[in-house]
């Protein structure tokens, strides 16, 4: 018995060795078929083996067949080029037991390239018959190409592997890249390229079933009308894995062509469904879903990511055979009309068993990426739908998790995220990842992120039918365009009982404005009528009852830097961890129950009949509901534990109980153009508590000086202690309010708050009448105004309503004329008797108004001066010519107010001297010319007009000196000046800003008459002087100033209103002057530089001049 054992272990390995040896290799190029049954070159049994320098090249029939209990293995290729129809690679009969492994490459293709020969499919849009740009034709040829085939009627024992290295490539209509027909007892895997073109193809197809593991990783990639990425119609006994890319278009172009002129020049052969007029195409064919799911799956569907290789040391963290480095993400994606991935069938019943426990204890769970693209216009797009329309139940044990993306966009299409149909069941909808619907363009097509259609049921097998959203979590519906719905969540099947949101839950409608956008003459998207609603959650259908509850998770030191994370409301949860649902909620009839324990929820609230409730904020959390509230049997109670509610509706709500307490905050909302605001009738009792907060909005200005509204009116009211001051602090600034009680009724008067009141200055006092007006008849201005509750925010808008009325541009405009002036009071000798000398000049000047009972501004400028003059005897004769430019604008304003002006003057001048003195003259007359630029900035106003317009100038000046010298080099010279300066400004009409904020401004006139007496210091060094520098100290006085009066007038004024006037501070009064000057000169010329400084009461004025003489 030993001697038998022994022997029997000694042969053992050896029979191992022989089997491994024992197959039969392809190293070269073969061009006849080979089989497992006659491999051998007796025709006997053996398992076939193509070598990487191997290759099986055939045009029809099958290039490789397993119909023995043997194994095939490909590492080299399997080439079947022009191929005849049903040509196959690989063959597999079924009632045989070995395996398939494709490591190279199998191609079986047709031998037809689409080209652009204007062949005209049918219901091409334009009619065309010649080349148009796009390939034309059929995307392939033939029928029946199989890349893989596993047939028969008996099962296939044994796995099909694809590895990563493997390549399959098919082209035909009717075709598949790995079919399996019979069932397969063993696994399928596929890590490596699957690729087919042709109509009512397959990329992968289980019919039979499968008893172990489906795992899908690498890619899959189909193109066909009525083509599916991959399918399961016969039953998985394992899990179905997908972690690689899936992907399935009917289009000949999956990207959208930027213009409607190129997308109508492509046809039905290039996939398209519509034609330009969104007329459906006859015969065209959708591509199918990327992944069809049509039978049970026993191990759960698990669309999976990435294992993050976290230790060094283990190369297979997740132990599911694949190294962490090679693995990939799932990314599932159809192009068309055809779900990304569809699960159901008309034919049988589907369940998705569980995919594991805990986390995975789900029967369908993604973790990767799930996109439904529409592309073109009028084509319905959708990411995952659960059962078919018309189909067979669907059961989906444990419920649908999400941590990674489901995503679908359309254009003029509905776009649906995750759809249940009427025949899905499951249990719980959780979402930790994002799960988000896009809809583009103007037609009635709704974006909804998650869909459950009536028949439906959620919370199979559970007590409730629950949605989590969890911190991370983002579900998400998005309209562009000015009509449909976004929707984020709507249950139409009554059977959500429940929705936990730690996340964001969002809705919004935009509206867009584009040249293909007919419905006006313009491209302005502000202008838009937008009838779209934004919808974050609709359980109207739900008649038991409904819990939404919100809270916050805070998840620790963001960013792991030690610091506290910003928490504005200070309730202990980070501002970044505060959870959101943004949109209108819709309740059904039952007694709903609206928890915001913390976060926001901003939006509509219809709670429907029921004995309903709605909770703000919990403990130490701060809650925020803001919208308009609605209650059809005023069975609501309502409490503000801690946090802010505010009722946008204006009018009457009946209610059980009101409760706000000492945290809470209850704000009203008026609306003065139909005398109404939010009025809570109730039939119980409203308490409010001491310390709670109230406050008001408006949805429009108070025509009237002072209104009354009835904000509580309660059986029995509890009123504490109410705060005016922090009342008045949460009123639009533009009011006063004044809360009072009569008997059980809480009264609030609103008095527009006055000018005085408002602390303002002489010329915001002289504007408040007229832009009051000016905002009620601009429903953005006025809402931007409204929504100012301090007086800092106030002030910031109300500044830049102004125009420019400081005198900015005569003050602007006489700095560079008194650069002339200077240039004339040189200590130059003037031109001699018959000779003619000249001037030119560099005028640089700053200046600086503070803000008094006019607003201040800030003026720069630069300019350029010259002049001539002839020597005669009686003094020198000479004319004179100036170019300034300034700009000016308000410090203080938040917006782009600039001011621009420029002055072309013309003059003529006398100077003449004495032995010790000098004297001058001068007149002149200038044109100028006026470009402005007003913004108006802030609480989501972005305006700006402009305006252009003309003027005249006129200007006198003279001025005498006298000369003292001490010794040979030091001198004193006392000087005195006196000028003119007038400034005539045309009306101007400012365009661009909408008729609340343009202004017509009249005419300005204004002058100003300076003074000036001053000594000069100074000294001659050099040959003859040829070095002069000077002191300057003076005073300047304003004799008389008049900056004119600006009249102005809004757009938008009434005829019992049409204007207001502004006056600039009066500058009288003088102030020192302070200056230098640096002359170097000799008989041929001169160069001077020269500063100073005019510093008045509240005025200042910096000037740099650079000047240059010459003789002819």
């Amino acid at each position: 018995m030993r001697k038998m054992l022994a022997t029997a272990a000694a042969l053992g390995p050896l029979c191992i060795a022989q089997t491994a040896l024992a197959e039969t290799s392809v190293s070269t190029e073969r061009t006849t078929p080979i089989a497992t049954a006659t491999a051998t070159p007796t025709s006997t049994p053996d398992d076939v083996k193509i070598t990487s320098t191997g290759k099986v090249k055939l045009t029809s029939g099958a290039a490789v067949t397993l119909n023995s209990n043997n194994s095939v293995v490909n590492e080299g290729a399997v080439t079947m080029e022009s191929a005849a129809d049903g040509a196959t690679g690989v063959l597999v009969q079924g009632g045989f037991t070995g395996n398939v492994t494709n490591s190279g490459a199998i191609s079986v293709k047709d031998n037809y390239t689409a080209t652009d020969d204007g062949s005209v499919a049918t219901g091409h849009p334009n009619g065309e018959t010649k080349a148009d740009g796009d390939l034309d034709g059929p995307y392939a040829t033939g029928t029946g190409r199989y890349g893989i085939r596993v047939t028969g009627a008996s099962p296939f024992v044994g796995n099909v592997t694809n590895n990563k290295s493997g390549s399959i490539t098919v082209e035909g209509n009717e075709s598949y890249g790995i079919r399996i027909e019979p069932a397969l007892q063993g696994d399928l895997t596929s890590n490596g390229i699957i690729s087919l073109t042709g109509d009512n193809g397959y990329g992968v197809l289980v019919e039979g079933g499968v008893t172990g593991e489906v795992k899908l990783g690498g890619s899959i990639n189909t193109l066909g009308g009525n083509t599916t990425g991959a399918a399961f119609t016969g039953d998985i006994g394992g899990g179905l894995t997908i972690d690689g890319q899936v992907a399935s278009t009917g289009y000949r172009y999956n990207t959208r062509p930027a213009t409607k002129a190129l997308r109508d020049q492509l046809d039905a052969d290039d996939g398209m469904l519509f034609d330009k007029d969104g007329n459906p195409i006859l015969g065209a064919k959708a591509g199918g879903p990327a992944v069809l799911i049509g039978a049970d799956v026993a191990g759960g569907v698990l669309f999976d990511a990435a294992q993050p290789n976290l230790d060094p040391n283990v190369d297979d963290e997740d132990g599911d055979g694949v190294k962490d480095t090679d693995e990939t993400t799932a990314n599932i994606t159809s192009w068309g009309s055809a779900p990304g991935v569809q699960v159901g069938s008309t034919t049988q019943t589907v369940t998705l068993s569980p995919v594991g426990t805990g986390d995975n204890a789900y029967g369908l769970v993604n973790k990767g990426t799930i996109n439904g693209l529409g592309v073109y216009d009028d084509v319905d797009a959708t990411a995952m739908a659960i059962g078919v329309t018309g189909g067979q139940a669907v059961v989906v044990d444990g419920g649908v998790r999400n941590t990674g993306t489901i995503h679908s966009v359309a254009w003029d299409g509905t776009s649906t995220a995750l759809k249940f149909n009427a025949t899905a069941s499951t249990g719980e909808i959780r979402n930790s990842g994002v799960i988000q619907a896009e809809k583009n363009g103007d037609d009635a097509k709704n974006a909804i992120a998650i869909d459950i259609a009536n028949g439906a049921t959620i919370g199979l097998g559970l007590p409730q039918g629950v949605i989590r959203n969890e911190k991370t979590g983002l579900i998400q519906a998005t309209v562009s365009g000015d009509k449909g719905d976004a929707i984020a969540i709507r249950d139409q099947s009554g059977t959500v009982d429940r929705i936990e949101n730690t996340g964001k839950i969002r809705a919004g409608v935009v509206g867009t404005d584009d040249a293909e956008d007919t419905d006006d003459a313009d491209t302005d998207a502000s202008n838009e009528v937008v009838t779209g609603k934004a919808v974050a959650i609709d359980v109207s259908a739900n008649t038991t009852g409904v819990v939404i509850r919100q809270w916050g998770v805070n998840d620790g030191d963001d960013g792991a830097d030690g610091k506290a994370d910003a928490d504005a409301d200070a309730d202990g949860v980070d501002d970044a961890d505060e959870s959101d649902i943004i949109g209108a909620v819709r309740l059904g009839s039952g007694a709903d129950r609206v928890e915001v324990a913390n976060g926001r929820l901003l939006g509509d609230i219809s709670f429907g009949a029921g004995a309903d409730v709605l909770v703000v904020g919990e403990g130490t959390t701060a809650g925020e509901v803001r919208g308009v509230l609605t209650d059809s049997d005023g069975l609501l109670d309502i409490t503000v534990h801690k946090g802010v509610l505010e009722a946008r509706n204006t009018s009457a709500l009946a209610l059980t109980n009101l409760t706000v307490e000492a945290d809470g905050e209850l704000i009203f909302t008026v609306d003065p153009t139909t005398s109404g605001a939010t009025r809570f009738n109730v039939s119980g009792t409203a308490t409010f508590a001491n310390g709670a907060t109230l406050g008001v909005r408006l949805t429009d200005l108070l025509s009237d000086p002072t209104a009354q509204f009835v904000l509580v009116d309660a059986a029995t009211l509890n009123l504490g202690s109410i705060d005016i001051s922090e009342l008045t602090d949460n009123t639009p600034y533009l009011y006063i309010p004044d809360i009072t009680r009569s008997g059980n009724q809480l009264i609030l008067q609103l008095d527009r708050r006055t000018a005085s009141e408002a602390g303002m200055i002489a010329s915001e006092a002289a504007a408040y009448d007229a832009i009051y007006n000016a905002l009620q008849t601009d429903s953005g201005l006025g809402s931007a105004f409204l929504a100012q509750l301090d007086r800092d925010g106030f002030f910031e808008l109300y500044s830049q309503m102004l125009p420019d009325h400081s005198g900015g541009t005569l003050l602007s405009l006489a700095s560079g004329v008194d650069a002339v002036t200077r240039a004339l009071s040189d200590p130059r000798p003037e031109a001699p008797l018959g000779e003619t000398t000249g001037w030119i000049q560099e005028i640089n000047f700053y200046a600086d108004k503070s803000k008094n009972q006019s607003y201040g501004f800030r003026s720069e400028g630069f300019g350029v001066a010259g002049g001539l003059e002839r020597g005669t005897n009686m003094g020198a004769f000479g004319l004179s010519t100036a170019f300034t430019s300034s700009d000016i604008e308000d410090p203080q304003s938040r917006g782009d107010e600039n001011l621009s002006s420029q002055l072309l003057e013309l003059g003529a001048y006398w100077r003449g001297a004495g032995e010790n003195w000098r004297g001058w003259a001068r007149a002149a007359a200038g044109y100028a010319m006026f470009d402005s630029t007003r913004q108006l900035i802030g609480a989501g106003l972005n305006r700006t007009n402009e305006a252009d317009w003309n003027g005249f100038t006129f200007s006198a000046g003279a001025g005498a000196s006298y000369e003292k010298k001490f010794g040979r080099r030091w001198y004193m010279r006392p000087e005195a000046t006196l000028d003119y300066f007038y400034l005539s400004e045309e009306e101007r009409q400012e365009t661009g800003g909408g008729n609340g904020f343009d202004l017509i401004v009249d005419g300005r006139d204004g002058h100003m008459l300076t003074g000036i007496a001053a000594v000069n210091f100074g000294g001659r060094f050099g040959s003859q002087g040829w070095l002069t520098p000077e002191l300057k100290l003076g005073w300047r006085q304003n004799i008389s100033f008049d900056a004119g009066e600006t009249i102005a007038r809004f757009r938008s004024a009434s005829a019992s209103s049409p204007s207001f006037v502004l006056r600039a501070d009066e500058l009288s009064g003088g102030g020192p002057i302070i200056g230098f000057r640096l002359l170097s000169g000799n008989t041929l010329g001169f160069l001077a530089l020269e500063g100073g400084a005019e510093l008045l009461d509240d005025y200042a004025r910096y000037s740099l001049l650079l000047r240059a003489g010459f003789r002819f």
